[in-house]
């Protein structure tokens, strides 16, 4: 089966499994990869370069492409387990940025999620002495704007190990809040992160 330049993406989608494999081999060789392992999840993932490489019509450079195009696919699946977390307590966001408890420095990082507190991005805003006149909302929300999110979170860790909140803390946490009400964004939670422990602002009821 050929395609027409002006429809190949939508070509792809109709072949059948040997006529796409045959886009990388030839077709003889493509109906013997099918006939010897049963399908292309057997063909791409489960089988040596060596092993592709002696089969007649495909030689090195040929097996070196399939298991190229096996890694990319493994890479993609990996990608998306990834960016299947959900967060749905504290403990959850502690979970994602443990690291920070091993920080020397203020961090101030912001959660992304969608609608259903899937998480879809995790960015530093601001690394140093956190205060009200460091971290703006645009630079909370301007991501999350870009990104279509429904809701963040808000991450930053105290060195001392500590994370008791400053008025700073509270100060920021609050004019954020606003910011993202009059925006359509909640904020999920502000959590300062200490050594072995954590302060949730929603916990204590300092987020709604």
């Amino acid at each position: 089966m050929k395609c027409n330049k002006a429809a190949t993406e939508l070509c792809y989608s109709q072949m059948r499994d040997d006529q796409l494999l045959a886009s990388i081999v030839s077709e003889t060789s493509a109906q013997y990869l099918l006939n010897k392992y049963g399908n292309l999840k057997e063909v791409f993932l489960y089988t040596y370069q060596q092993e592709l490489e002696r089969i007649p019509g495909i030689g090195k450079t040929k097996a070196s492409q399939l298991k190229a195009i096996a890694e990319l696919v493994s890479r993609i699946i990996q990608g998306e387990q990834k960016t299947k977390i959900f967060v749905r307590s504290p403990k959850d966001i502690m979970d994602l940025v443990s690291d920070m408890q091993l920080l020397r420095v203020e961090q101030f990082r912001v959660l992304y999620f969608n609608t259903k507190n899937r998480l879809m991005h995790m960015e530093t805003i601001t690394q140093g002495t956190i205060n009200a006149t460091v971290i703006t909302p645009r630079e909370i929300f301007s991501p999350a704007v870009r990104l279509l999110a429904s809701s963040v979170a808000l991450v930053h860790n105290h060195p001392s190990g500590d994370p008791a909140p400053s008025f700073e803390d509270k100060e920021v946490t609050q004019r954020i809040v606003e910011s993202g009400e009059a925006l359509g964004i909640s904020v999920l939670d502000h959590v300062i992160v200490g050594t072995g422990s954590y302060y949730s602002f929603k916990e204590q009821g300092m987020v709604l």
